[in-house]
């Protein structure tokens, strides 16, 4: 079983120490970030194998297949990056896989399990350049902890099945599945590849960028989160355009919550007879209500009645939580569509506080952890048409102080439109785009 170290985030440095004790098959997400590792480690890392695993992009596959020592690309997924990569890797010896979507998920790229073997054809027929040695998938959330798991046992089968049709043994053909979490059900299941992050690097980080741009529309707010007062946030810093090669892309920094969240899109839906769009939502939390709850607040706030039979594809990334991380990825995650030029109804605004019984007082945008007492209340809203796109009470009000609370966060939520307007005028500004 080949191990795929992810260094998605971590710096250049630790994979050169791996490399070092010996390793030498590494895998990135972004191409940006691998197109500078593997640029900065041709030389002293000089027999190190790079496996593209991130989202393909169109516009992006000459330059992937630029990158030096790149060994393979394993998410391929449908026939136009097939011509396409047929096309670059005219002169280049580079592996590829076939991505396939087994678990069906609106919010992950790749093949459906019954086109995957018919793409996987047309790519042996079709694609000269191609060397196609195998297939990949990315398994659910609600299948990692299953043994034996669902997701792995559809992989296989897409294996056997285009061994049949193409006459050749399936055991010529890769499974690259399995992750830190369900590595070992995956070999156990027959991956021969494994693609393992957080338990060779550790926790991934991302340092606070320079560009971020500080709230000067609000009050002077302490430098300390501990110290901040209760009728403030705490400091604040966003900036969209974080990924050269994300269609659009943002980060935002509230106290210590970070988050980071690339959009891509519209492409087709896998339900192509929709005729509204669709979002899809991926984070990395495994958390059923909060992604559940992004998706109904994202799709409210974008015009999906203009993107018929498509659908956005949301990858949030929540960095470090220290409180308000459902505030902060809805924040987040309109800055990157609007990045990606998707139409909104609106800037959405959102804020989180808390109702203290005892005091009858609120706290806004508290860090955690929160008292044992406290109510916590979340509102997003879209300012200009006045219209709640989420709500989410924890703890027990009356009548009376739930209007009262959601008309407050509401209120404090509207402190925040000038710092999203800025933000977003200054990535269109540098793009020499102002349409606002």
């Amino acid at each position: 079983v080949r191990l795929v170290a992810v260094g998605k985030y971590h710096p250049t440095k630790s994979i050169h120490e791996c490399y070092e004790l010996g390793h030498r098959h590494f895998g990135e997400n972004y191409v940006q970030e691998l197109d500078e590792k593997a640029r900065e480690l041709s030389e002293p890392c000089s027999e190190i194998k790079w496996h593209y695993i991130g989202q393909v992009q169109s516009n992006k596959i000459p330059k992937i297949c630029s990158i030096p020592n790149l060994y393979c690309v394993e998410t391929l997924e449908n026939k136009k990056h097939c011509v396409s990569f047929d096309t670059a890797m005219a002169k280049i010896n580079t592996g590829s896989k076939l991505k396939v979507n087994t678990s069906r998920e609106d919010q992950k790229g790749g093949a459906v399990p019954e086109e995957a073997v018919t793409l996987a054809s047309f790519v042996r027929n079709e694609c000269p350049n191609l060397e196609l040695d195998g297939f990949m998938t990315i398994g659910s959330v609600e299948n990692s902890d299953k043994v034996p798991n669902p997701d792995f046992d559809v992989l296989a089968d897409v294996r056997r099945q285009f061994a049949q049709s193409a006459g050749i043994d399936e055991n010529s053909l890769e499974l690259s599945m399995g992750m830190s979490s369900d590595m070992a059900a995956a070999i156990d299941q027959g991956s021969t590849s494994v693609r393992v992050g957080t338990a060779i690097f550790g926790t991934r980080t991302y340092n606070k960028p320079q560009w971020s741009l500080s709230l000067q529309e609000m009050k002077r707010i302490q430098e300390s989160t501990d110290e901040k007062q209760d009728d403030s946030f705490r400091p604040i810093s966003v900036k969209c355009g974080v990924f050269e090669d994300a269609k659009g892309s943002a980060y935002i920094e509230m106290g210590k919550t970070k988050v980071l969240v690339e959009v891509d899109g519209p492409r087709e839906s896998p339900s192509a007879a929709s005729q509204r769009g669709k979002v899809a939502v991926n984070i990395n939390e495994d958390n059923l209500r909060l992604r559940a709850q992004l998706e109904s607040a994202i799709s409210a706030m974008v015009h999906l009645d203009k993107y018929p039979r498509a659908q956005f594809i949301v990858n949030i990334s929540l960095l470090s939580s220290c409180g308000g991380e459902l505030s902060a990825c809805i924040l987040a995650s309109s800055l990157a569509l609007v990045h990606a030029h998707i139409e909104l109804f609106d800037i959405p605004v959102a804020a989180h506080v808390i109702y203290l019984p005892e005091s009858k007082s609120y706290v806004i945008d508290p860090p955690s952890p929160l008292p044992s007492s406290s109510i916590s209340i979340t509102v997003a809203l879209l300012p200009n048409l006045n219209q709640l796109i989420c709500t989410r009470i924890t703890g027990a009000l009356s009548v009376n102080e739930t209007r009262d609370s959601l008309a407050f966060a509401s209120k404090q939520s509207l402190r925040l439109y000038p710092l999203m307007r800025k933000a977003i005028l200054s990535s269109f500004q540098n793009q020499n785009k102002v349409d606002l």
